[in-house]
């Protein structure tokens, strides 16, 4: 990952498979963050062709900032 459209673009992707896998309700929801950080390293890695530390930790703040972004919005049009 270099840039800030490639991350803009993982996190959008993080994004989406993350509520797939929420709407199956096949998991508790404790496990959603698990799911979202997992998702995220995933995506950077595909995104990359390859796994190392510095891909990994881009994964888990893409991960991170998909299930903030979504808590966020959630929470915002809630009220």
């Amino acid at each position: 990952m270099k840039n800030m459209e490639e991350i803009s673009l993982a996190i959008a992707i993080t994004v989406g498979l993350t509520e797939v896998i929420k709407r199956t309700n096949l998991l508790a929801d404790r496990y959603k963050a698990v799911v979202a950080l997992i998702v995220g390293i995933l995506v950077t890695a595909l995104m990359n062709a390859n796994i190392n530390f510095d891909i990994a930790f881009t994964g888990i703040i893409v991960g991170l900032s998909a299930s903030g972004l979504w808590s966020g919005v959630k929470h915002t049009l809630k009220k």
